[in-house]
């Protein structure tokens, strides 16, 4: 098997990886594929049966990218720090 490298291309020219790349320009943005995080997913519950999600997320959603990138994994925004002063103390 042969190994990929950063410089590898497919056909069209594009990376052979799925990276964030910068999109600049409205209509070259709206031209990429949609997609929902968790909290989009809410509010589409929310609404209830009568909206087509797929067709609002394409229309409507600010998360644009060739790729979706990989959601965050539970807790991570949970900083928690050990207490040394107090740790320190209890071996007196």
């Amino acid at each position: 098997p042969t190994k990929k490298s950063a410089n590898d291309s497919d056909s069209n020219g594009a990376p052979a990886f799925a990276y964030q790349e910068v999109v600049r320009g409205r209509g070259k943005r709206q031209a990429l594929p949609g997609h929902d995080c968790e909290e989009c997913r809410k509010f589409h519950d929310a609404l209830g049966k009568g909206y087509d999600t797929g067709q609002m997320v394409m229309e409507c959603s600010r998360h644009r990218a060739r790729h979706i990138p990989p959601s965050t994994p539970p807790n991570f925004w949970k900083l928690t720090f050990v207490d040394s002063v107090g740790s320190e103390n209890s071996t007196d």
